[in-house]
């Protein structure tokens, strides 16, 4: 029910910035965790886009963007930003 009244929903990459390569090895729940936002998007088949964090605010951005969409006929493109709908939670 998500699409009926939008097209895309923008979240978070991960719930955390990026830790260091081998520091959660010893945690590995810890490093699946930090794929829970993007799992869905594998698992339904919808379009996806991970946008790194340097891409959004080179010095302040801790944590990429992730934009899932709707699934639409090949000639429709999702519309942006004509009824965002707002959510901190």
């Amino acid at each position: 029910h998500a699409y009926e009244q939008c097209d895309v929903i923008l979240g978070p990459t991960a719930p955390s910035p990026a830790f260091k390569f081998g520091a959660k090895t010893d945690d590995p729940v810890q490093m699946y965790l930090n794929d829970i936002f993007t799992v869905s998007a594998n698992l339904t088949g919808l379009p996806a886009i991970s946008i790194p964090p340097e891409a959004i605010r080179p010095t302040r951005a801790s944590t990429g963007h992730f934009s899932t969409a709707r699934r639409t006929a090949p000639h429709q493109r999702p519309s942006i930003g004509s009824n965002a709908i707002v959510s901190s939670g």
